[in-house]
C-alpha cells in the first residue's frame, strides 16, 4: 500500500496505446523499492520497445523465475503489441503452452496439435549447400574438406527431387539416399520416366540442367561420391558390382567389402556423409519428426506472410531431452530462415503504408525473437553467421532479440570461440540478472553495478526475497539515463510484469478460457490469522504417495527445526501413466475430512517439482480439487499450498488457499511462523497464570469469553461419571484472561511437566488417538488448583476403534458429548 501511494502521482499507461508510436511504450518494467524510512520513494524502471532493439539477455539459475519474472511477461506484452515473433522452446514447453492460449500463434514441432511443414521447401541450392556445410562442420569438428563431397551429393539429391521428380525434397529424403546410394542411382537411371510431369519449358530446362550436373559428377573423378556406384561395372572388372550389391542390402556403415581397393573407396565415402547422416537420421526414422518437418503433402513455411502480413508468433516446441540434437538442428534452420526473410524485406519495410499513413519498423512496428535456454542453440564460432554479428545488424531492422539463459558460463560451455561469447554478451545492452552463483555472471554484474558491486553480489547470491539486478543501457522514457539497480520482481505498476496475474495465460487444463472471457483475478493471500485464537496448533499435510518425497521431507524438516511436528499426513494415490489422476487430491482431502479438521487447524498441500506436463500434476488444476479446498476454508481451516520447484509454477488450487508458496520448504516456513506465534502467546499466558497460581479456577467464575472447543477426532470411551465430568469441564472453566492455546507447547520453570516435551513428536500414536487438546482440556482446572499452572494431568488415553461408523458406540458417545457441550449450564452458555 505504501508503494501504491508513493507511485500514485506517476500514472503510466498499462495497456498498449495503438494511437501512439510503439517505440516509446513500456516493454519491460521493474520497481526499485524505496527505503524503509520512506525518505526514498519507489521508482519504476522502464525499458521501451525501441530500447529493446539493442537486445535483452536474462540470466538466472534454475528455478529463480526467469520464466515468470521476465520471459512470459515479455511474451504477453509483445503479443499485445502485435510483434511478429520467433520463439524457440527446446526445454520445458512453458512458452509453447502460453502461446497456445494466444491468438495468432503457429506451433511447430512433433506434438499432435502442431502444424506440419517441410523445412527444406523452397530452399535454393546455394542456401542448402551453405547450411549443410556450416552445420555438418559443427557435428564433425574437423577440416572443411571432410564432408564436402557428402554436401555436394546432398544438394544434387535435392535438385533431382525438386526438378526431375517435381516435388519438394525433405530431410528424410537426404538421409534415405545418402545412406543407400544404390537406390538413388536406380531412380537416376530411370529419370526419363518423369518427363510426363513437365508442363512448361522452364520445367524441362531445369530438369535437363539437373541431369547434366549429375552426369558430370558421375563421369568425373569423384570416387567418394554416391554416383561412383553408377559407373559401368566393367570399368572396374566387376568389382563395383560387389559394392552395389552390398550397399543395397545393408546400411553403408556396416558394409563388409570384398576387395581392398573398393573397401577404401567406400570407407572414404562413409566419412564424407557421416555427419550428414547423423543430423538427418532422426527425420527418417522417427515418424513424429517425419510428420512434423518432412511431410510429403506439407508446404514450406511462408515466412514473409507470417511475419510481415499476419504478424504471428512462430513457436518451436521440441524438447531436447526427447529429440536431442535434432531439436537444435531444427531451431538452427528456423532461425536461419527467419533471419533471411528479415534481411530480404527491406524494400517492404521502406514502402509500407497502411490507411494512408507511413508505417516505420523500429517506431510503429517491430519484429523479434525469444529463445529460452539459449545456451543450447547459441552460435558463437566467430563466423559471419554467429549471433554476435546478427545482433550488430538486427537493430536497423526494428528487431528485438530476447535471450534467456542460466549463466554466462553456460554460454561458454556451448561455444568453442570464447571471444565470440564475450562479444555476444557485451552486445546485449540490456541485462536482467536473477539470483545466481555463477562466478562469471557475478563478475560481469559487478562491472555493470559500479559502486554498488558488493551489494549486488550479496543479494544475487543470498537470494534476498524476489530481487533481481537490472542494467538498462538506454532507458529512453527516463531521459536516456542508464539504469543499474536492484529491483523487486512482481511489483511493477504494469500488470503484465506482475507474475501473480500470469495464471490468466499459463497453460493449465483447468484454466483454459475463451479469448473473450473475463480475466482471472490475481492470486492474493486472502486470509492470514490475526491472533492465536484463530489457530489450534494442529497441522495436517497432504502430499504424494512417495514416502521419501523430497518436497514432503523439506516441509517436515522445516517444521522440525522449530520444534514442531505434523499432526497427521494424508497421502494421495500413486499416479500411474495413462491413468487419470485429476481426482487424487480431492480424494485425499475427503480422507482428511474423516480426521475432523476444525476451525483453526492448518492443512498444507505440498509436493516437489518435476515435468509439469506429467499427468500426476493434473490434480492441482482440477475443479474438484479447488472445490474441496474451498470447502475447508469455509470451515475456518487455514490452507497453505507449496507445490512445485519454483515461482514458475502456477496452479488452479492457488485461488482456494490462504497462502501461496513456491516450494514445500517455504510452506514449512509459513506454518512454522504461525506455530511460533502460537507458542509465544501460550508462554505469555503461562506467566500470567503462574503469578496467580493460588487462585482456584472455579465453576462460578465466568469472563464472558468461553474458550473455543475444538471438535475431537474421536470420542474416548468414558467408563464412569468422573471421566464424563472431565469431558464437559472446559465449558465452565474460566480465568481472568482467555487461555490460548488449550495446551502448553513448552515446559515451564519451577515444575516438572507431566507430558509434551519441547520438541514434540507426532501427538497421534496411531490414527484415531485423541489430540493433546482433547485429552488435556478437561484437566486444566484441577492442575491449576493443585499449584501446577496448566500442567497436563497424566491421564492415560484409551484408544477407540477407528472408523467405527454411524450408530456405533463411539459415534453415539461423540454425539452425546457434543450435545452436552452445546447445552447451557447454570443459566450461562
Amino acid at each position: 500500500m505504501v508503494q501504491d501511494r508513493a507511485l500514485a502521482p506517476f500514472v503510466l499507461p498499462t495497456e498498449i496505446d495503438r494511437t501512439k508510436p510503439l517505440a516509446g511504450q513500456a516493454l519491460l518494467a521493474y520497481t526499485k523499492p524505496g527505503s524503509a524510512d520512506g525518505k526514498t520513494q519507489p521508482v519504476e524502471l522502464v525499458l521501451t520497445f525501441r530500447d529493446a532493439t539493442t537486445s535483452v539477455v536474462i540470466l538466472g539459475g534454475t528455478g529463480t523465475g526467469k520464466t515468470t519474472g521476465a520471459g512470459i511477461p515479455l511474451l504477453k506484452r509483445l503479443h499485445d503489441a502485435r510483434v511478429a515473433m520467433l520463439v524457440t522452446d527446446v526445454v520445458k514447453g512453458d512458452y509453447a503452452n502460453v502461446c497456445r492460449r494466444l491468438d495468432g500463434s503457429v506451433i511447430l514441432g512433433p506434438a499432435s496439435d502442431t502444424m506440419p511443414s517441410n523445412l527444406l521447401a523452397g530452399w535454393s541450392d546455394q542456401k542448402l549447400r551453405d547450411f549443410l556445410t556450416l552445420y555438418s562442420s559443427k557435428v564433425k569438428g574437423g577440416e572443411a574438406y571432410w564432408g564436402s563431397e557428402g554436401v555436394t551429393d546432398a544438394v544434387l539429391i535435392a535438385r533431382f527431387i525438386r526438378h526431375v521428380e517435381r516435388r519438394e525434397p525433405t530431410l528424410a529424403d537426404l538421409f534415405h539416399y545418402l545412406n543407400e546410394p544404390l537406390k538413388f542411382v536406380a531412380r537416376y537411371k530411370l529419370a526419363h520416366r518423369f518427363q510426363a510431369l513437365y508442363t512448361t519449358q522452364e520445367q524441362r530446362e531445369a530438369a535437363e540442367d539437373t541431369l547434366v550436373a549429375l552426369r558430370s559428377r558421375e563421369t568425373g573423378a569423384y570416387v567418394f561420391s554416391m554416383l561412383h556406384f553408377a559407373k559401368d561395372p566393367s570399368a572396374k572388372k566387376g568389382k563395383t558390382t560387389d559394392i552395389i550389391t552390398q550397399v543395397g542390402s545393408a546400411p553403408p556403415t556396416k558394409v563388409s567389402m570384398v576387395t581392398t581397393d573398393d573397401a577404401k573407396i567406400f570407407e572414404q565415402y562413409a566419412w564424407h556423409v557421416a555427419s550428414l547422416l547423423t543430423i538427418t537420421r532422426p527425420f527418417y526414422e522417427n515418424p513424429k519428426l517425419r510428420r512434423a518437418f518432412c511431410a510429403d503433402v506439407a508446404t514450406g513455411i511462408d515466412w514473409f506472410d507470417l511475419v510481415y502480413v499476419q504478424q504471428q508468433f512462430i513457436v518451436l516446441e521440441m524438447p531436447t531431452h526427447t529429440y536431442g540434437e535434432a531439436a537444435l538442428f531444427v531451431a538452427e534452420i528456423l532461425r536461419m530462415q527467419y533471419h533471411d526473410v528479415i534481411r530480404g524485406a527491406q524494400d517492404h519495410r521502406d514502402s509500407l503504408v497502411i490507411d494512408g499513413k507511413r508505417v516505420v519498423y523500429g517506431v510503429d512496428r517491430f519484429t523479434g525473437e525469444l529463445h529460452d535456454e539459449f545456451q543450447k542453440i547459441l552460435s558463437a564460432d566467430g563466423s559471419s553467421n554467429d549471433d554476435s554479428n546478427w545482433i550488430d545488424i538486427s537493430r536497423g531492422y526494428g528487431h528485438i532479440n530476447i535471450f534467456l539463459t542460466q549463466s554466462i558460463t553456460s554460454l561458454h560451455g556451448k561455444a568453442k570461440n570464447h571471444f565470440a561469447v564475450e562479444a555476444f554478451v557485451q552486445n546485449c545492452c540490456n541485462v536482467v540478472c536473477l539470483p545466481t552463483i555463477d562466478e562469471r555472471t557475478l563478475t560481469y554484474m559487478e562491472t555493470l553495478a559500479g559502486r554498488k558491486a558488493t551489494t549486488v553480489r550479496e543479494h544475487l547470491v543470498i537470494r534476498t526475497g524476489r530481487e533481481a539486478f537490472v542494467y538498462f543501457a538506454s532507458a529512453s522514457l527516463n531521459g536516456g539515463d542508464t539504469w543499474s539497480e536492484l529491483v523487486e520482481v512482481g511489483t511493477s505498476r504494469f500488470p503484465h510484469m506482475r507474475h501473480t496475474v500470469m495464471q490468466e495465460i499459463m497453460a493449465r487444463p483447468a484454466l483454459v478460457r475463451a479469448a473473450s472471457a473475463d480475466l482471472v483475478a490475481p492470486i492474493e493471500e486472502t486470509r492470514v490469522p490475526q491472533s492465536t485464537d484463530e489457530i489450534t496448533g494442529r497441522v495436517f499435510c497432504v502430499t504424494t504417495a512417495a514416502i521419501h518425497s523430497d518436497g514432503f521431507l523439506d516441509f517436515k524438516k522445516r517444521l522440525s527445526r522449530g520444534g514442531h511436528a505434523i499432526t497427521e499426513t494424508v497421502r494421495m494415490k500413486a499416479a500411474k501413466e495413462g491413468v487419470d489422476a485429476r481426482g487424487h487430491l480431492s480424494e485425499a482431502l475427503d480422507r482428511l475430512d474423516v480426521l475432523y479438521p476444525n476451525k483453526g487447524d492448518i492443512v498444507a498441500v505440498v509436493r516437489g517439482g518435476g515435468d509439469v506436463k506429467n499427468g500426476q500434476f493434473d490434480t492441482y488444476n482440477a475443479p474438484e480439487s479447488v472445490a474441496a479446498l474451498e470447502a475447508l476454508r469455509e470451515r475456518g481451516v487455514f490452507v497453505v499450498v507449496g507445490v512445485g520447484h519454483s515461482a514458475n509454477d502456477d496452479w488452479a488450487i492457488h485461488r482456494a488457499c490462504d497462502h501461496v508458496c513456491d516450494v514445500p520448504y517455504h510452506a514449512g516456513e509459513v506454518v512454522s511462523h504461525l506455530l511460533d506465534n502460537l507458542r509465544s502467546a501460550s508462554n505469555e499466558a503461562n506467566v500470567v497464570l503462574a503469578r496467580v497460581g493460588g487462585i482456584t479456577l472455579t465453576k462460578g467464575v465466568n469472563t464472558g469469553m468461553p474458550e473455543p472447543q475444538p471438535k475431537p477426532l474421536v470420542k474416548p470411551v468414558v467408563d464412569d461419571k468422573e471421566d464424563a465430568a472431565a469431558e464437559i469441564a472446559p465449558t465452565v472453566m474460566s480465568t481472568e484472561e482467555p487461555i490460548d492455546p488449550p495446551w502448553d507447547p513448552l515446559p515451564k520453570t519451577g515444575y516438572t511437566p507431566a507430558s509434551r516435551p519441547a520438541t514434540q513428536p507426532d501427538p497421534f500414536d496411531e490414527p484415531g488417538t485423541p489430540s493433546v487438546s482433547t485429552m488435556g482440556a478437561g484437566n486444566t482446572a484441577a492442575a491449576a488448583s493443585s499449584g501446577s499452572p496448566r500442567a497436563l494431568a497424566p491421564v492415560p488415553a484409551k484408544k477407540p476403534s477407528w472408523h467405527a461408523g454411524v450408530g456405533s458406540r463411539d459415534d453415539q458417545d461423540i454425539q452425546r458429548i457434543l450435545s452436552e457441550l452445546d447445552d447451557p449450564q447454570d443459566g450461562k452458555d
